[in-house]
């Protein structure tokens, strides 16, 4: 006799459980829109910043070029920074102060406003973490176009003295400071440019981490070299053995040395701010520690390019 197996069904879903699966599924796409769609809008968005970013940097090197105070570093002797003030800021965020400092300049605002919006970029925090000058040939090798200076009295002398022919002033760091200079324990050098490059203006020297052993700060040594090139081609040069002989005899009458800063020790460069992407548009921030007291507590801005 054969056992009859009861046949089995599977249940159907009623009309209501149908309904609860499109709800949820149709739950489900809107979810996964929403997300996509901030996905965008925040990717929009940070594309966007970065765009005005670009653009407050070139609106910030054309003003530079024409009425910043560009000659500073040249004939001040090169030098940079010291501890930066820390400030609370509880609203704020780093790329916003950086927006602000850009645009300062960019607008040509007064010195004293310009320098409080950097001292609270600074207080953000420097992105290399005090270790930019560990070594020249790190983080700040490269080119860099001063925008902004403050401080000593030469760039607004230099530029009344100028005038429109005024130049475009950079900062090669590392190698390329050697290569363009072509002398031995060459680590930077600081360039004014004329004429849309037909004729610069190159002083070098050495560049080494201070020996107090400060990541963030550069000691400039002798020897100096102070040189004219016109069309790639070196007419005229001159060395100096030390600071006192380059103070005494490798200036002009813009910014004639006495004798305390004559006698005063080598120039120190502490990178208060540092962007280390290593691309065009890093912005740099650097102040005389010690040194030539004509240009300590100089503040420097710059980009690289």
């Amino acid at each position: 006799m054969v056992k009859k197996v009861p046949a089995t069904t599977t249940a159907m879903p009623t009309s209501s459980k149908l309904q609860k699966c499109a709800r949820a599924s149709l739950s489900h796409r809107h979810a996964s829109t929403a997300i996509q769609a901030h996905a965008s809008a925040s990717e929009t968005d940070a594309r966007r910043r970065a765009a005005e970013g670009r653009g407050e940097v070139r609106d910030a090197l054309h003003i530079s070029r024409r009425t910043v105070l560009v000659a500073a570093p040249l004939l001040g002797n090169a030098g940079v920074t010291q501890t930066p003030r820390r400030a609370a800021l509880a609203d704020t965020t780093p790329p916003d102060e950086r927006s602000a400092v850009l645009s300062a300049i960019a607008r040509g605002e007064d010195p004293a406003k310009v320098e409080a919006l950097i001292d609270r970029l600074v207080a953000t925090g420097d992105p290399s973490q005090g270790t930019s000058a560990s070594t020249v040939d790190g983080t700040l090798a490269g080119e860099w176009i001063l925008l902004w200076a403050s401080g000593a009295a030469e760039p607004q002398k230099i530029q009344a003295a100028l005038g429109p022919i005024a130049p475009t002033s950079s900062q090669l760091i590392g190698a390329p400071a050697a290569s363009l200079a072509q002398r031995e324990k060459v680590g930077a050098c600081q360039v004014l440019t004329f004429l849309g490059g037909g004729v610069r203006v190159v002083l070098a020297a050495g560049a080494v981490p201070t020996p107090s052993g400060a990541k963030d700060t550069l000691e400039i040594q002798p020897p100096f070299s102070l040189d004219l090139l016109v069309g790639g081609r070196k007419l005229a040069g001159a060395e100096f053995a030390s600071d006192a002989d380059f103070r005494t005899n490798g200036v002009t009458p813009l910014n004639k040395r006495d004798d305390e800063a004559i006698a005063a020790p080598r120039n120190q460069y502490t990178q208060l701010f540092v962007e280390n992407s290593g691309q065009p548009g890093d912005v740099r921030v650097s102040r005389v520690t010690a040194g030539d007291p004509v240009v300590v507590g100089t503040t420097y801005v710059h980009v690289r390019v």
